[in-house]
């Protein structure tokens, strides 16, 4: 008995200690802070993220008068994150945040350019403009990462909350069909096949949503390097709203139109699960990846 106290009465202070220090607060009050500026604009600012931002998930279908919305769902998770982080930052005291990284690193970068400005400047110069702060790769990684973040985490969240109000709909239809007696091709059209579809939208939409909003090192889930080009963020970012509105004006999606809408329909579902699968395989830790591949 005297044994345990005395453990307890040791790891105490250490733990203070690592709250109690510069590093833990750098850290947990750098990432609030990105979190709450994150969510005033995509809640106050933007209209596009006002627009967009929509989903809803009425839980009628399960007897319950509620509904559930992303922002309420926004709000959960930054409660539970500003919750979370502190045992986080305690079990990780040698990480820096994403957010701490870059305001340091572009504070440093600030004073470097500042203690290498001459002291007494050209006339013809003195009404110039500024130049640019240098950012190193570290940093500009960090910011990035930021940027990364602040851009498809709230998109991810919103759509993963259609899904699964989507799915639990889809659900629900399926258990009312196989009531009413419908089987086979019948049952497959009007409900299995859109509950197997929303599932796989889901699991695809929830793996990005825990891969941008949780990153643990312990599961080798950490962002390690962001696309650095214009060129490749070019690419990616005409693919989602709303950019690709301007896309869809160049290449329209068509329907298809075929005489055996089971094999399409069929071969959609096994081309979405392969692609999840396989998202699924790439963002699986490393150090697990070799332990399958050495069985």
């Amino acid at each position: 008995m005297n044994t345990a106290a005395d453990t307890l009465a040791s790891t105490s202070p250490s733990l203070l200690a690592r709250v109690c220090n510069r590093r833990f607060a750098s850290n947990y009050l750098s990432t609030l802070a990105f979190i709450g500026l994150a969510y005033w604009i995509v809640s106050t600012l933007s209209n596009f993220h006002k627009s967009t931002l929509q989903a809803q998930w009425h839980l009628g279908t399960f007897g319950v008068d509620a509904v559930i919305t992303v922002h309420a769902v926004f709000l959960t998770l930054i409660a539970l994150y500003a919750v979370i982080l502190i045992p986080y930052y305690v079990a990780y005291p040698w990480m820096r945040s994403s957010a701490f990284a870059f305001l340091q690193g572009a504070w440093f970068a600030v004073l470097r350019r500042r203690s290498r400005r001459p002291t007494a400047a050209p006339a013809h110069t003195s009404a110039s403009l500024p130049i640019g702060v240098r950012l190193n790769r570290h940093t500009k990684q960090a910011g990035l990462a930021l940027l990364l973040k602040f851009f498809f985490a709230p998109l991810m969240i919103n759509w993963s909350l259609v899904h699964i109000a989507n799915l639990s709909g889809s659900l629900m239809g399926l258990f009312h069909g196989i009531e009413s007696g419908f089987t086979g091709r019948v049952l497959f059209d009007t409900s299995l096949f859109w509950v197997a579809m929303q599932l796989i939208l889901l699991v695809d939409t929830l793996l990005f949503t825990l891969g941008y909003i949780i990153e643990v090192p312990a599961l080798g889930n950490r962002i390690r390097s962001v696309e650095p080009t214009f060129f490749g963020w070019f690419i990616c970012l005409i693919c989602y709203p709303p950019f690709n509105d301007m896309t869809l004006r160049f290449q329209r999606l068509r329907p298809i139109r075929t005489e055996s809408p089971l094999a399409v329909r069929t071969g959609g579902l096994v081309a979405d699960r392969s692609f999840t699968w396989c998202e699924a395989d790439v963002r699986r830790p490393t150090s697990d990846r070799r332990r399958r591949d050495d069985r």
